[in-house]
Order: C-alpha cells, then structure tokens, then sequence
C-alpha cells in the first residue's frame, strides 16, 4: 500500500517535470526568435523566490513533490538572465516600486522562524512581483505566451498532488502557483482575443 502510494507519487512528479520544461521550453524559444518580451522584474523576483520555495519543500520533507519547483527554478533563471537582453522595455515606476516591495519582503523572509509565515511572506512576494507582467500585458499581450502560464498551473497542482505530505506550509505554495499562473492565463488569453478582435475591426 505504501509502495503503491509512493510510485503514484513519483509517477505525478514525474509528469510535473515534464510539464515545467514543456511549459518553459517554448517560452525561452519565443524569447530567443524576438517574439515574447519578458518584464525582467517579474522574472528576477520570480528566479529568487521559486529558489527560496524549492529549498522550503525539500526541507520540509516535500518529498517528490518538491523536484518540480527546483527544476523550475533553474529554467526561470535563465529566462531571468535572457530578459536582461530581450525583455521588455516598458517599465513604469510602479514596476520599480513593486520590485522594491517584492525585494524587501526576502530579507523578512530569511528571518522568519515560523514556516507558515514563511510560506505566506513567499506567497506575497510571488503575487506582488507577477504585477509588472499583468501591466505589461495589458497594452501589449501579444509578448507573453500565454500557454506557458496554463501549463504551469497545471504542473504546479500536480506538484500539489505528489508531496510527500501535506501541511500548510508545504502545500500553500504549490496550490497558490495555481491560482496566479491560472489567472495570469485566463488574463492573457482574453487580453490577446480582445487585441485580435479590435484589429480585426479596423
């Protein structure tokens, strides 16, 4: 039984990395070809916390459900490191401001002795550093892809699925990556069809 429950596990872990780089791959390709343009906030932010969150999983006995998010973390850094050269260039100063709060943020982290009120400080960060992206993206949708964002939020529960076990602060970061990838899809996905239309119209 308890074999059972570790093969399935390992079983979902496993599609979840396949997942996080079917996710990334076409994503760095479309950064690379000039078409998708980064807001390097966003993924600065993102590079350093999705770091953080992978150390938190494996220490907190995350099992294989933490093998995802490390495997995430190194592909987010190279996009972070791509963005440097390719990323957008429209960065307003409340972009510059929710990085300052987003950078903060990781220091109170690091002295935080509670893990569940660790997992609530990455969680802020997190949500707090996708806004660049959603103010981008609202006059310019066409430089994300929004599919990455909708595989993401899949894998993540996935990543969800597979942990070893389940506690506030294990599980809180992997359900609340759904809810921000998952809205950044469906936020992209009608950004872009109400652009299209409106060029269709004219």
């Amino acid at each position: 039984m308890i074999l059972g429950a570790l093969t399935y596990k390992w079983g979902l872990a496993y599609v979840a990395i396949l997942l996080t780089v079917y996710a990334y791959l076409p994503y760095i390709y479309t950064i690379i070809k000039g078409k998708t343009r980064p807001h390097f906030f966003t993924w600065l932010v993102a590079s350093i916390v999705t770091t953080i969150a992978a150390f938190i999983l494996f220490l907190g006995g995350g099992g294989p459900g933490a093998w995802p998010t490390g495997v995430a973390a190194s592909l987010i850094v190279l996009i972070t490191i791509l963005s440097i050269f390719r990323g957008t260039s429209d960065i307003k100063p409340i972009d510059y401001f929710s990085l300052f709060i987003c950078l903060l943020a990781i220091p109170l982290w690091y002295f935080t002795q509670s893990p569940v009120y660790s997992a609530c400080l990455i969680i802020a960060i997190e949500f707090i550093s996708a806004f660049p992206t959603f103010r981008k993206s609202w006059h310019k949708p066409a430089h994300e892809l929004h599919m990455t964002y909708g595989v993401n939020a899949f894998r993540h529960f996935l990543s969800f699925l597979a942990l070893a076990h389940f506690s506030f602060a294990v599980a809180s970061y992997p359900l609340a990556m759904v809810l921000k990838n998952g809205s950044l899809y469906l936020y992209l996905t009608m950004r872009q069809k109400r652009v299209k239309q409106s060029v269709d119209i004219f």
